[in-house]
């Protein structure tokens, strides 16, 4: 009797998980009371299995889900119960929350089935949203800059709380002839310190990761598809400063007015549209001290490069990309833009761009720019696809087109995943287009792949830079090179007591010029240990070796590290404590070898939580770099502080402290939102830069508002 009941257990978890979707005629209103009885006559979703701090239990906490729809909304219901008392691990009520370190319920939605795409919309117990797109699979996650106007309320109850949602039919993407979706559920309960999923995901790779979703077996015919068609009409009222020998030198007037419109051409197929488009409204990036020779990637934040973006960005490396949207618009402002993308047919995607930049009048006599994308992806072999991208940049005198003004890059890559996930690959290939013979000097190419599963982690890979490689509108921080990498890590999982797993990995990369002459070697041995309450505690030991082709001025005051080949050993140890804890902080010690001197460096980030409502979060780091009597010993420090204010869901102000001896900057970036309608909002924000006398720089002031149309 024993075998045959864990035989039905073991069998129940390796089964598919299938969700039978009935239609609605009645009204549902939502309120989070499921008062409705219409829900009692739905299929449950139960069940719930671990995900951390195992994947192969039942969850200890129980979460049961609901759905129907009618001819507008797919309807969600949930009741997440708790073990004990109803304090919420909720650190602040601002919308696109991060879901690892919140409380919340999620649903996770691939209506195309392509194994790649899907959508998530999530809720914490106290009805902050937080909606996004799940892309690469979802292997790294969701991207919540995706913004979408939707419906959830929520009730909190002595030993659980409920939620219902109202998804609109024409923001989901699917086909009128679907009738399977894959999907899943989410829940964390952080306080008894568990993430449970409805179909079961391994605690090694992300909670969005789609190769796990269940399905969504829609019983009632779906719907026709709407078109979803916003516009979001916007004024901007502002100036900046610019000061010099601390008097005003130069003001430049911020007020713009603009509109940014989406037409669902289809309903996976959207056509975006901006003119005059403002981006004072974006967050600031958060500053690093550089102690490479090379630039530093910051992602891209502005709502009109994200839907999709996968399909633009994800050709080539992270630092061999052929196309990066924060070139544009980044010296001259951009007068419009248009962008198509998304599914022609279940397995192709296209992405088609076109964004001309004004030119200028000032010192800088910057021309006007057309920047021009193509790009394609075609689904094959199951999980895997292949795609093509076309990057163009030319300058324009009016409409005039300049002669030996134009950079193109032509790039394919090959991504592939196995149906099981553990192995994942890609190749590719890209070639620039100026004044060089085409060939190998003015291109790039790579092959990488990993293999990973609960317990191994391997990766290989190769890449080539050519020294003529020319991509203007992509990020290439170093050219004319050979690298080669490997990394091999291994789990070991604790049976029991407090620690979850040991991880024991090395990690190589070496990169040569001119054949076979090594530049830059890291080899390095690494420890963590990652315990059941979610805090870790690791450490690299790392041997480098760099050969300098031209003095480095890394501290900026006039004695260089001279032309060598250096090769040098430090160590680190870390601590990450425990994310769920109101008080939670990082620390950080760097000690050995630093080119022909030694280096300490030692960094800390912390974050306090007055649960929900606010939150102050500190970042510093100190760099002492010490060298021979012959050089000048350098000391970089960089100290950041961001407070946040949640009056309500509505309503947050944050502001933003960066102090930055290496950048001479000392920064002040201040922000108030007030949404005063779904997904219409009123920014006030204010920059302040001065040097780290607090001499003054430059100053901002904007006032923007925003409001959604929706159709």
């Amino acid at each position: 009797m024993l075998i045959f009941s864990l035989f039905l257990v073991l069998n129940a978890f390796s089964q598919e998980r299938t969700y039978h979707l009935y239609r609605t005629q009645e009204l549902i209103t939502v309120d989070g009371d499921l008062v409705e009885p219409i829900w009692a006559r739905f299929p449950t979703a139960k069940d719930f299995r671990q995900k951390f701090p195992s994947d192969s239990v039942a969850s200890s906490t129980l979460t049961e889900v609901k759905m129907c729809f009618d001819d507008r909304y797919l309807y969600i219901s949930a009741v997440c119960y708790n073990n004990g008392d109803n304090k919420y691990v909720v650190n602040s009520l601002v919308r696109d929350f991060s879901f690892p370190k919140s409380d919340a319920f999620a649903i996770f939605l691939s209506p195309l089935k392509d194994k790649t795409n899907g959508l998530s919309f999530a809720v914490n117990p106290y009805n902050v949203q937080r909606e996004g797109l799940v892309g690469n699979a979802g292997l790294f996650g969701v991207t919540t800059s995706w913004n979408q106007k939707w419906f959830s309320e929520v009730k909190r109850y002595e030993n659980y709380w409920t939620v219902e949602m109202a998804l609109p039919l024409n923001i989901l993407k699917y086909k009128k002839d679907s009738d399977t979706w894959d999907l899943n559920f989410a829940r964390n309960n952080l306080k008894d310190n568990e993430t449970s999923v409805w179909s079961s995901v391994p605690q090694n790779l992300n909670v969005a990761s789609i190769n796990h979703y269940g399905k969504l077996l829609w019983k009632n015919e779906l719907p026709k598809p709407k078109p979803n068609i916003t516009f979001v009409p916007f004024l901007a009222a502002g100036a900046a400063y610019k000061y010099k020998n601390g008097k005003v030198d130069e003001i430049k007037n911020l007020s713009r007015l603009g509109l940014d419109t989406k037409i669902g051409i289809t309903n996976t197929l959207n056509l975006d549209v901006t003119i005059n488009p403002d981006f004072s409204n974006t967050e600031v990036d958060e500053q690093i001290i550089n102690l490479d020779r090379f630039s530093l990637f910051f992602p891209e934040r502005r709502l009109f490069f994200t839907e999709n973006s996968d399909l633009f960005a994800g050709f080539g490396f992270s630092k061999i990309r052929p196309f990066f949207s924060r070139r544009i618009g980044l010296e001259s402002n951009i007068l419009g833009g248009l962008r198509l993308s998304g599914n022609i047919t279940k397995g192709l995607r296209i992405g088609l761009m076109n964004i001309q930049t004004e030119g200028t009048n000032d010192s800088r006599q910057l021309d006007s720019q057309n920047f021009a994308v193509l790009a394609l992806q075609q689904r094959v072999l199951g999980n895997s696809n292949v795609g093509l991208i076309v990057v163009n940049k030319q300058a324009f005198d009016g409409f005039k087109a300049l002669k030996n003004q134009r950079n193109t890059v032509v790039g394919t890559d090959f991504n592939f995943r196995s149906k099981n996930n553990k192995w994942r690959g890609k190749v590719f290939y890209q070639q620039a287009f100026n004044k060089e013979k085409i060939g190998i000097n003015n291109a790039a190419q790579a092959v990488w792949l990993n293999y990973v599963d609960k317990y191994w982690n391997i990766e290989y890979n190769h890449e080539y830079v050519g020294k003529a490689y020319d991509a203007e509108v992509g990020f290439v921080p170093r050219k004319g090179y050979f690298r080669f990498e490997h990394y091999i890590g291994r789990n070991f999982f604790a049976k029991k007591g407090k620690i979850n797993r040991h991880n024991i990995g090395s990690y190589y990369s070496q990169y040569w010029i001119d054949g076979a002459v090594s530049t830059d070697r890291v080899n390095d041995i690494r420890y963590k240990m990652v315990l059941k309450n979610t805090s870790e505690i690791g450490a690299i030991l790392r041997n480098n070796q760099t050969r300098l082709n031209r003095n480095f001025d890394l501290v900026g005051k006039g004695t260089p590290i001279e032309i060598g080949n250096y090769v040098y050993t430090s160590a680190r140890l870390y601590y990450n404590s425990d994310v769920r804890k109101v008080f939670n902080f990082n620390l950080s010690l760097d000690y050995g070898q630093f080119y022909n001197g030694t280096k300490v460096t030692y960094a800390a980030s912390a974050d306090y939580n007055f649960r929900p409502r606010a939150s102050i979060g500190l970042n510093f780091s100190r760099n002492e770099l010490r060298f021979p009597f012959e050089y000048q010993d350098g000391f970089l420090t960089l100290i950041g502080t961001q407070f946040k204010v949640s009056f309500s869901t509505k309503v947050q102000w944050s502001t933003f402290l960066q102090y930055n001896t290496q950048a001479n900057n000392f920064n002040i970036n201040s922000r108030l939102q007030w949404r005063f309608a779904p997904m219409s909002d009123i920014f006030i924000s204010y920059t302040d830069n001065y040097d780290t006398f607090l001499k003054q720089k430059n100053r901002a002031l904007v006032l923007r508002f925003n409001y959604w149309f929706g159709i």
